[in-house]
Formats: C-alpha cells, sequence, structure tokens
C-alpha cells in the first residue's frame, strides 16, 4: 500500500492534523492514520506491553535489588512516551518518544561506566542527565537536517555493547543469558519494525497487528530482560 492511504486519515478538522502537517514526524509507518485522537490504534496500544512490564520490573526491583528500582520509572516513561506518539503522530510527540528511549538506554549505559570505574555517586546523575540532553539536542538537529534520528538510539545500543564487552574481560563470570537474550530480541524486533518502515509486512488497514507493533512487544520483552540482567549486580 502507498503512504497516501497510510496518511489519509489527516484530514483538515481531525485532532492532529494541522501538527502533522506543520511538524511531521521523520518516519511514516505503514498503519494508516485514523481521524481521531488515537490515530493508529495497533502503534499505540501495543506500547502497553512496556506499561505491564514496569510494573513487574518495578516490583521485582524492591523485592530482589533495590537500588534497580529505577528501571520500572524508566520504562514506564518509554512506554508512556511512545504511546503519547503513536497517538498524535508528529514531530513534537515523536521528540518526546525519543526522549523516553534515551531514558532507559542511557541508563544502562551509565550503569555499565559505573561497574567500570568511571563514575560515582555524583558524577551517575551528571553524566546521565547530560547524555539524555545531548542526545535530545542531536534528535532535533538531526531532524532539521533530514538526518535519521533512529540511529542514535542504535549508537548507544553499540556504546552499551562495547562497554558491556570490557566489562566481561574484566569479570568473565558474569552471567550473560538474559544479556543475549535482551539482545535476540531487539533484534527481532527491529527485523518487524524494518519490514513495516520498508512496508514488506504491511497492511494499513490492519489496526489490531502491524510490524511496528510487534517492535513494541518484543522490544518491550528485551527490555525487561536488560533489566533482568542488571539484577546480578550490587549497584548501590
Amino acid at each position: 500500500m502507498g503512504s497516501e492511504s497510510a496518511i489519509a486519515g489527516m484530514q483538515p478538522g481531525c485532532p492532529w492534523t494541522e501538527l502533522y502537517q506543520a511538524y511531521p514526524p521523520n518516519v511514516q509507518w505503514c498503519e494508516a492514520h485514523l481521524c481521531s485522537w488515537v490515530t493508529n490504534p495497533a502503534n499505540t496500544w501495543s506500547n502497553l506491553a512496556y506499561i505491564f512490564l514496569a510494573w513487574f520490573v518495578w516490583q521485582s526491583a524492591k523485592k530482589n535489588n533495590p537500588s534497580l528500582k529505577v528501571f520500572g520509572p524508566s520504562l514506564f516513561i518509554v512506554g508512556l512516551s511512545s504511546l503519547i506518539y503513536h497517538a498524535s503522530n508528529n514531530f513534537f510527540t515523536q521528540f518526546l518518544d525519543f526522549i523516553g528511549m534515551y531514558v532507559f538506554v542511557c541508563l544502562m549505559l551509565c550503569l555499565n561506566l559505573w561497574r567500570m570505574g568511571k563514575l560515582n555517586s555524583q558524577s551517575f546523575k551528571k553524566m546521565y542527565w547530560g547524555q539524555v540532553a545531548f542526545f535530545g539536542v542531536l534528535t532535533i538537529f538531526g531532524r532539521m537536517i533530514n538526518f535519521p534520528i533512529q540511529a542514535l538510539v542504535l549508537i548507544i545500543g553499540i556504546c552499551i555493547t562495547v562497554t558491556e564487552v570490557t566489562l566481561w574481560k574484566k569479570n568473565p563470570n558474569t552471567k550473560y543469558g538474559y544479556f543475549l537474550g535482551a539482545i535476540f530480541s531487539v533484534l527481532f524486533a527491529v527485523s518487524w519494525s524494518i519490514m513495516d518502515v520498508t512496508r514488506t509486512f504491511c497492511d494499513p488497514h490492519n489496526h489490531i497487528i502491524q510490524g511496528h507493533a510487534i517492535w513494541h512487544l518484543f522490544s518491550a520483552l528485551g527490555l525487561w530482560l536488560a533489566y533482568k540482567f542488571y539484577e546480578q549486580f550490587d549497584l548501590k
């Protein structure tokens, strides 16, 4: 199906039309827009997976490793920001979606720097929020020059992997089952997102099953597995 079908719901008088036309997101997913406050039902409500798992992460951290309770709110922010973006489809809320992703992945990167002895309790907060702000600015600048801003999340993911390999060399006894599961789950999710955006797997008028919605489900699983990996460490 063509992009004309996907954007047909952004008609004059629809809730998000003016914002969409003035500040469109940098990517057009397969799901057709509805003239509604929730323009993409499948891509919107699939974000409840993050919110659902956030509660389990919070409860698990309270019981097993209270120092990691921050993972619960972080995962909740990922789900809420993405839900708002896919409900409204404009760059302002897409930027919010990216901030939500940075809140989680920058947490993982800073925890790795902490484990490497590069950060203390004071510098951790500065580095963490500094990273979120830095990549937020890059997101705005990247959108202005038509840079594929999704690559920024990939860059952070590569940094997480590189620092984790460094840590593995220092402590090969670390259990990496959950970490590998997180990688495979996210890669599987990415494959569905790619099939969606390339229209390899695409039915614009199916508001239940969409490739990008499947991305939400399996990336949520991947983030939960990432939390389970960090649960083995004493990170007070």
